[in-house]
């Protein structure tokens, strides 16, 4: 037996000795080892090795089975050994870390499992096992840290993504990405062992915090928490008892909490969801909820309010309502429903109202009612069924009448059984039918007899229908190809001019894609038949008439003779007619009369009338109705290439009148467009018997159709020989639309002359009134060596008074010959004369400067031309009495300008100009300014503006300078300014006078004017009303200094630099304060943003009060740079009488002024206002108050020192011992010597000479 025990214990320690040694040598073996341990389990692993740590690296594991896969990136783990020492001394974080990276579940469609019968632990059992499981983790689990866990589920298409979680020390911390409309989330846990658990959830882009103490080592387990935003919280509570999972009791309160937006189950136009109120409580037994919401649907506000109540077997909703400012929906009893079955005992009733006349999204009145019951259906579908009526509808001002819809929604099946309107005259309109929202398909069918009245109520617009609109239509199938079919008849269409039209459509289609279509008009004697098909493909519908007929008394007037067939390409519309539009022989015939189209870019295109009349409209118009008698013998338009020039014919020959009392008005014209370019082979027209214009031309200019909508020349274009060289080389420039030929040939002439008979056509036209006069046109030779003549001579035009206005001069005489030749071209006698004024030019251009520029392919250079231009234009007498009526009104109808202006070549200017008395009327700011006169003398490349000047009310202002214009796009100048004397300001209460010394520049390197110099401001009146007890004493202007800018440009950018100075220059008087103001300012910066420094001071002047006058002693109102937005006060005055000095200090800004007065002897605030206002302490003053409103009333208006400002007069200062007010009466002398008399208080009287000796 003891060698039986031996050799067990010798055995274990074998084994103990064994274990120690693979557990020490594991670092070693257990790389090569795990990957074929984890295979027995079928956990492939890619790679196996040892880590810089020392601690076991397993990459690529994978795992699968029918249900899930699994794998991970990479497995970092503790070697077995110091993971278990560690263990065992309680410190399983020295061991190392267990580290996890990249680990993805997907999870794909399993059996269900099967029902165990054995029951299921309770949370006592859980949570203890739970605690025994954290309480190992203490002990031997090492920190473990998972990087990125992704799992995904078969039904969702979007995986859900931990980006890092990791448990430590007991501290579970998990962080999310965001999924779909839910943003990432940070999960810390603390859970310790046997103890209380804290958790807090935080949600940053919902501002949303959960936290909850959890209990779950105790007999009765739970979970106490918040749920916290920024607007808005709630508490939850949840307990249960040891053996059940069922809670025994669960309370949730929430207040004011903000649903979060962007969550994909809400509405997306909700905004914002607040849960005003909700209480939910449950027992254990049974539940009741309550709550009320708050939300913005469609900028409309609505309120919910729900309450219901139930156990685990039944639920019974007791109320729910939704409330908004014009709608209203209402449960209408409580409704319950058999969770066993789930299925309701009884339908659900709502009732809804609508007052359209609370809504603003559409102008319509009118109330809604309807129902609605819904039933709860187990394992189907829950119908509903509705019925809705309105009544007195009526929608932008018009009445609708009624409205009444009955149908059932049974998902997806949607089934309108009624939905008829009734209009107020009698008009009706019916639609049903079903639609399956699954599939996707409709079946409806629609019919209405719509009354005219009701129609123009509902346009509100005259619709020109008087007969009634009836309509049947069907559509059914799929939403994308619906097949529809129907008739549209409309019964006595009538517009202006027109007679009474039946209408009618019959149709069926497919879609927007394909569409059959007969359609018919007719009028008393007059129709027009047409059956037409048209199919979309794509971007290009074709269509095809199949017949087209119009009828006269039922006999044929026009028919189509073939089938036709169009092509319009919806891609090219911006390129029509040119491209995207293709139409087939179309050719309308008749008894001697054809109408024919043909149109196929790029190869033909051809329009044929012939034999038709104006008078064969006559059956479509009313007999009010009057055409001119226009005639079409032969219209004959032939294109027979596109490209890369128009290349055809086109015959004309026509006549009108306007009515059949008038002339025949008759054209013939005929023409042809090549290569070579336009010949007008014929050009006649004439009135009557007389002669309108007749010609003949050709010129050198083709048509190259392609360019409208076409930037580059086509491949094929065969230039002229001129371009042949740029065809060869493949160069490609952008072509346009008229293109001259250079070496083509050109010849004819066009002239017409004025008559008696062409006055009255003109006339009837509504066309100006012409006197006398021809016109003529030659043309020969070639674009490069032309040889053209043209003159036209009118000795009179009136124009029309609605063109011109009633003030417009006739023009006397209008006279111009044109010339043109390889060498130059020259305008002689350009004459145009207005009344007595009269402008005459003439110049000449050279033809190989013009043409150069004209044959360019960029912008014309219109500088070059004029560099070589020699011209002269005449003034004679330009009077602006002439153009009284178009002056700017502040100017007077008087000044002339005479003289003459000439350029030659490189815009060397010559001539004078003089401007002699205009004049500008007096503004309620301005003085009138008369004899506005100057010289303008043209020298070279310089204006030179010599005795210009201008008088104003007293004072004048002379004005020269010159203009250079040696870079005649940016030309600089320089201007002198001088005036003595002269109103700048004068209103019926001010007048402000200066001297200027100022100069206007802009140098040549420089950018923008300098208007610099000084003004010496003098001989200033300023009269002012002030009342100094006004109880509405108001502030000055309320902008800031300088008090002006000037925003148009380019004067907005003017550069500033003036000096503004006087010395006692402004007089300012008023009834109860005199002074002169002196200034010292300096204006810098822009016309647009001035800056205004300095001051305006006043050493002398006065302010009399009725008890008081005080003298100034000084006053500035000052800018400075540190605020320059921002007018300073400082100012101080002393007044005296026998008893007291009061003196004044002003102070702060023009915005916010402080006044401050002192006396000696010292006076309270009330006591001092009360001397100065009455001149008296005790009640006593009336005298002094009568003295100053005498002064006031009576005295001089100009605010002089008088006699009368010498007085001061104080009564009722005392009582004598008789009861009577004593007298003090001053006169003074100077401002040392000073005359006073009194009758004192014991009844007698003094006179005294008093001198001042010391002075406040």
């Amino acid at each position: 037996m003891k060698r039986i025990a031996l050799i067990f214990i010798g055995a274990t320690l074998v084994l103990l000795l064994g274990l120690l040694l693979l557990l020490g040598t594991s670092a070693y073996w257990l790389p090569w080892a795990a990957p074929r341990l984890l295979g027995i389990a079928e956990i492939e692993v890619d790679s196996a090795s040892r880590g810089e740590k020392g601690d076991l690296v397993l990459r690529g594991i994978h795992y699968q089975n029918p249900s899930m896969e699994v794998g991970l990136a990479e497995l970092r783990t503790p070697m077995p050994l110091p993971w278990l020492w560690h263990g065992l001394r309680r410190r399983p974080e020295k061991a190392g870390e267990i580290r996890l990276e990249d680990l993805s579940v997907q999870l794909w469609e399993s059996p269900p499992a099967e029902k165990s019968d054995d029951p299921a632990p309770g949370p006592e059992a859980v949570f203890h096992n739970v605690h025994k499981g954290l309480e190992l983790a203490e002990r031997w689990l090492p920190p473990v840290w998972l990087e990125k866990f992704t799992l995904s589920i078969q039904e969702e298409s979007e995986p859900f993504i931990v980006s890092a979680t990791s448990f430590r020390g007991g501290v579970f911390e998990l962080s999310t990405a965001p999924r779909g409309d839910l943003p990432d989330l940070q999960l810390h846990a603390e859970l310790p062992a046997n103890r209380q658990w804290n958790l807090k959830t935080e949600v940053d882009d919902w501002n949303l915090t959960l936290q909850a103490d959890f209990e779950a080592n105790s007999e009765n387990p739970q979970l106490k928490g918040k749920i916290v935003r920024e607007k808005g919280e709630g508490a939850f509570l949840v307990e249960w008892k040891s053996e059940k999972w069922l809670p025994t009791t669960t309370a949730l309160n929430v207040e004011s909490l903000e649903i979060p937006k962007g969550i994909e189950a809400l509405p997306p136009d909700l905004d914002p969801l607040i849960i005003e109120s909700l209480q939910l409580d449950w027992d254990g037994s049974g539940y009741d909820l309550k709550t009320s919401m708050r939300a913005g649907v469609a900028k409309e506000k609505l309120t919910v309010d729900l309450s219901l109540e139930g156990d685990l077997k039944q639920l019974e909703l007791q109320t729910f309502q939704v409330n908004g400012s014009w709608v209203h929906l209402n449960l209408g009893e409580p409704a319950r429903v058999n969770l066993e079955t789930l299925q309701s005992e009884a339908p659900f009733e709502f009732v809804a109202s609508a007052d359209l006349s609370g809504q603003n999204y559409y102008p319509a009145t009118g109330k809604i009612l309807g129902s609605l019951e819904a039933n709860f259906v187990p394992g189907g579908n829950s119908p509903l069924h509705f019925s809705m009526g309105g009544e007195d509808l009526a929608a932008d001002g018009h009445l609708l009448g009624s409205v009444d819809v009955v149908g059932s929604l049974e998902f997806p099946v949607v089934r309108i059984e009624s939905l008829r309107a009734t209009l107020p005259k009698g008009s009706m309109a019916e639609i049903m039918g079903t639609a399956n929202l699954e599939e996707k398909v409709l079946s409806f069918e629609a019919n209405a007899n719509l009354q005219a009245d009701d129609l123009e109520a509902l346009a509100g617009i005259e619709t020109g229908i008087e007969g009634p609109v009836r309509f049947e239509g069907e559509v059914a199938g799929p939403w994308t190809q619906l097949q529809h079919e129907g008739t549209l008849q409309v019964g006595q269409f009538t517009q202006p001019s027109l007679k009474p039209l039946d209408l009618s459509v019959d149709w069926e289609g497919v879609g927007a894609d394909r569409i059959i279509a007969h359609l018919k008009v007719a009028a008393e004697d007059e129709d027009v038949e047409l059956l037409t098909a048209w199919e979309r493909t794509g971007q290009v519908l074709s269509g095809q008439l199949h017949t087209l007929t119009w009828r006269q008394k039922r006999e044929t007037f026009l028919e189509l003779q073939n089938p036709a067939e169009i092509r319009l390409d919806l891609g090219k519309v911006d390129q029509l007619p040119w491209k995207g539009l293709e139409v087939g022989q179309i050719l309308l015939s008749g008894e001697e009369r054809k109408l024919g189209l043909l149109w196929h870019p790029p190869m033909k295109g051809t329009v044929e009338i012939s034999g038709l009349y104006a008078s064969d409209l006559s059956g479509w118009l009313s007999p009010e109705t009057v055409l001119p008698v226009v005639s079409v013998d032969t219209v004959s338009l032939q294109v027979e290439e596109f490209e890369p020039v128009l290349v055809g014919s086109a015959v004309v020959k026509a006549g009108w009148r306007d009515n059949p009392q008038s002339s025949l008005v008759s054209a013939r014209l005929q023409a042809r467009l090549d290569k070579s370019g336009i010949n007008l082979e014929e050009l006649d027209a004439s009135y009557g018997n007389t002669p309108l214009v007749e010609g003949k031309l050709t010129v050198p200019i083709v048509l190259n159709p392609w360019a409208l909508t076409h930037p580059e020349p086509s491949a094929e274009d065969d230039r002229s020989a001129e371009d042949s060289s740029a065809a060869r080389d493949g160069s490609k420039k952008s072509e346009p639309f008229l293109r001259v030929l250079s070496s083509g040939e050109m010849s004819g002439s066009i002239a017409g002359k004025w008559s008696p008979e062409l006055q009255e056509l003109i006339q009837e036209w509504g066309g100006p009134r012409l006197e006398g006069g021809e016109i003529e046109l030659k043309v020969a030779g070639s674009v490069e060596k032309p040889q053209v003549h043209l003159s036209l001579d009118l000795d009179s035009i009136d124009l029309e008074k609605e063109w011109v206005g009633d003030d417009f001069p006739q023009v006397r005489k209008l006279g111009l010959e044109l010339v043109i030749n390889e060498e130059k071209i020259l305008l002689n006698q350009g004459v145009l004369e207005l009344r007595d004024s009269g402008i005459g030019i003439n110049a000449e251009l050279p033809f190989p400067v013009v043409l150069e520029e004209l044959q360019k392919e960029e912008n014309l250079d219109a500088l070059k031309i004029l560099s070589s231009t020699r011209a002269d234009v005449k003034l004679k007498n330009w009077d602006a009495s002439v153009w009284k009526d178009r002056l700017p009104i502040l100017f007077r109808p008087q000044g002339k300008i005479t003289g003459t202006v000439g350029i030659d070549p490189g815009l060397k200017m010559r001539g004078e100009v003089d401007i002699t008395g205009f004049a500008i009327r007096p503004t309620l700011y301005s003085s009138p300014v008369d004899d506005i006169h100057a010289t303008l003398e043209f020298e070279g490349r310089q204006v030179v503006l010599k005795d210009a000047g201008a008088s104003f009310g007293g004072g004048g202002v002379t004005t020269s300078g010159t203009v250079h214009f040696d870079e005649w796009m940016d030309p600089w100048f320089e201007f002198k300014i001088s005036g003595e004397n002269v109103p700048v300001a004068r209103t019926t209460d001010m007048i402000i006078r200066t001297d200027l010394d100022l100069t206007l520049a802009q140098q040549k390197d420089e950018r923008t004017p300098l208007l610099k110099g000084d003004l010496n401001l003098r001989n200033s009146t300023f009269l002012i009303n002030i009342d100094p007890f006004s109880p509405n004493i108001e502030s000055g202007p309320g902008n800031s200094p300088p008090y002006f800018s000037v925003d148009a440009d380019p004067f907005s950018k003017w550069r500033l630099n003036l000096t503004i100075e006087g010395q006692d220059f402004l007089r300012v008087r008023s009834s109860i304060f005199s002074t002169e103001l002196s200034a010292a300012l300096r204006l810098t910066r822009t016309l647009g943003d001035p800056l205004l420094l300095g001051s305006v001071r006043a050493t002398s002047g006065s302010v009399r009060f009725p008890g008081i006058s005080m003298r100034i002693e000084s006053f500035e109102a000052f800018i400075t740079p540190d605020e320059p937005n921002l007018l300073q006060l400082e100012a101080d005055a002393v007044g005296q009488n026998r008893r007291y000095v009061v003196g004044m200090n002003v102070s702060g800004s023009s915005d916010s002024p402080q006044i401050q007065f002192t006396s000696t002897p010292t006076l309270s605030n009330a006591q001092i206002v009360r001397l100065l206002a009455t001149g008296s302490l005790d009640g006593g003053g009336a005298g002094a108050i009568g003295l100053y409103l005498g002064q006031v009333l009576l005295g001089p208006g100009s605010g002089e020192d008088t006699l009368a400002d010498r007085f001061s007069v104080e009564i009722g200062q005392e009582v004598t011992e008789n009861g009577r007010s004593t007298v003090d009466v001053t006169y003074r002398i100077n401002d040392l010597w000073s005359i006073e008399g009194e009758y004192d208080r014991y009844d007698t009287y003094n006179l005294n000479l008093v001198r001042i000796l010391l002075e406040r």
